[in-house]
């Protein structure tokens, strides 16, 4: 599964690795498996993606989604078993699409606030995965920090799932940022 700006990566397995070998022995073909292709692991490390969306990028999309279809999006996550029908949209787990369009609505109703999700996103700015061991959004108001946990989970699993990454994100906040009011939503 590839994104964009990886078409070099592509390209070079495709010129050296197409050909179908044959191998006389199964030793051989270890043999032959086994040795490293610098030129292939340059090109792999070479690229990197985003870990956090920039705050271009959400209004890049804000902008291109618009209100109507966040609001619709937003609506179809909560939905038991209703999928996307945006072209885009529907390739993005309901979970972690839900997640990126809370960035997005309080991106595109609040342009004066910082919002930071936490999800990881390609090189378009699309989500590609959750967050690890921090809030799943981060919204900065002048003196206040308020983390958010969006969540499709529901009844005892929600509050199992949830409660004590709350809790923990809301204390390292408060390491981090003493002068700060620091406060968390869970968004169910």
């Amino acid at each position: 599964n590839f994104t964009q700006g990886q078409e070099d990566y592509m390209e070079y397995i495709v010129e050296n690795y197409s050909d179908v070998k044959e191998y006389q022995s199964e030793n051989s073909f270890f043999n032959d498996i086994s040795q490293l292709d610098n030129e292939l692991a340059q090109l792999h490390s070479s690229i990197t993606a985003p870990i956090q969306s920039s705050r271009e990028k959400l209004l890049e999309w804000s902008n291109i989604l618009g209100w109507e279809t966040i609001e619709i999006e937003l609506k179809n996550c909560l939905k038991r078993g209703a999928s996307s029908s945006h072209p885009i949209l529907q390739i993005i787990d309901a979970a972690l699409r839900f997640e990126w369009l809370i960035s997005l609505a309080l991106v595109n109703r609040f342009p004066d606030i910082i919002v930071e999700p936490s999800c990881l996103v390609d090189d378009t700015g699309l989500p590609k995965g959750f967050a690890s061991g921090v809030a799943d959004i981060k919204v900065i108001i002048g003196n206040d920090i308020i983390l958010l946990e969006p969540t499709l989970l529901k009844g005892v699993q929600q509050h199992q799932r949830e409660s004590y990454s709350i809790q923990r994100h809301v204390l390292d906040e408060k390491e981090k940022n003493i002068n700060k009011n620091i406060s968390s939503f869970l968004i169910s």
